[in-house]
């Protein structure tokens, strides 16, 4: 009986191949049976019981409390990074505006100092029509006080044409519960308000003021100096730094008497002009019910009207608002 079937790498049914023309025992085919590699499982991760439906621990999703819970949570947070935001925010408003303030008014400060600096006296001293710096003129009404006001002549004539002495000025009006700095100037060619040579007694009015310095938007703001200034002091200042108290409302025509007896006959400057502010801050201005005016006015300089706002319980939510600036400028013709 033939024992071919019995060899391997022979076919039956088909010419059988014998020498070079065999294939080698390397090309025989092979069935091999594969089976789906095992998941890995975690020795602490127990395995599922029969029955079970729940898929392992590392595909479930999160329940409905633990999403409420992460909701809740990132909530609270956003509302504290929002109330934080929102108080670093008004920290650096608050800080700006302050800085601003500062700025703005340091620059008034300079202005007016550069203004009063040059204050001129008469060539003839004695000249009793000659030129003149005065504190709180009786011909210029409260309505243009809020602490004092004061008035000079110096060569700061913005139009040479008839020459550079003009006439300077500064005071703080309301205007309901507005207030505002105004700056006076007018050059020499102004013949309607320069009354300085024409009528020596009433060079400075309320009508002039009204004309010559006025601060709304009809005239292009044009004696507008600074907003939200609720006052203005000007205390003239002897050689020995002391506040000029006789007479009450200096006045070079009129000379003057020192802190230790010393007496000065007219046609005398005084040695500086100590010169202090009041400021609002725009949020308070903005609600600010009553005028300050006649509170200012009752001031002796800007220190006492700050003790007086303080002390009054009614101004309780003005008084955080207000800050003051002080300088002191020497009269360079005073001697």
């Amino acid at each position: 009986m033939p024992t071919d079937f019995l060899k391997p790498g022979v076919c039956h049914g088909a010419p059988t191949l014998k020498g070079a023309d065999a294939p080698p025992l390397s090309h025989e085919l092979r069935i091999t049976s594969h089976r789906a590699p095992t998941p890995h499982r975690s020795p602490f991760t127990p395995p599922p019981t029969a029955g079970s439906t729940h898929a392992p621990a590392a595909l479930r999703g999160f329940t409905l409390v633990e999403v409420m819970v992460a909701i809740s949570i990132f909530t609270l947070l956003v509302i504290v990074l929002a109330y934080a935001s929102g108080g670093i925010s008004k920290l650096w408003v608050s800080t700006r505006e302050s800085s601003t303030r500062q700025q703005s008014e340091r620059a008034i400060l300079d202005f007016l100092a550069r203004d009063l600096e040059g204050a001129l006296l008469p060539i003839v001293r004695s000249d009793a029509n000659g030129l003149q710096l005065i504190r709180n003129p009786q011909t210029v009404s409260a309505t243009y006080r809020s602490g004092d006001t004061l008035f000079w002549q110096a060569p700061i004539a913005t139009d040479v044409t008839q020459g550079d002495i003009a006439i300077a000025g500064y005071f703080v009006k309301w205007a309901g519960t507005k207030a505002t700095l105004c700056r006076l100037l007018v050059n020499p060619t102004e013949t309607t308000n320069y009354r300085i040579q024409t009528s020596p007694a009433n060079w400075i009015n309320d009508t002039i003021l009204a004309s010559a310095a006025p601060a709304d938007k009809a005239s292009g703001y044009l004696g507008l100096m600074a907003e939200n200034v609720v006052g203005f002091w000007a205390q003239p200042l002897d050689a020995h730094g002391n506040v000029i108290t006789t007479p009450a409302n200096f006045d070079s025509r009129s000379g003057y008497t020192d802190s230790t007896g010393k007496t000065f006959p007219m046609g005398h400057l005084p040695p500086s002009v100590k010169v202090s502010i009041v400021l609002i801050d725009n949020q308070r201005a903005s609600r600010l019910a009553v005028s300050l005016q006649a509170l200012a006015t009752s001031s002796l300089d800007a220190d006492d009207f700050l003790k007086k706002v303080k002390s009054d319980p009614s101004l309780a939510n003005v008084f955080p608002g207000l800050r003051a600036y002080t300088t002191s400028v020497a009269l360079i013709n005073s001697r």
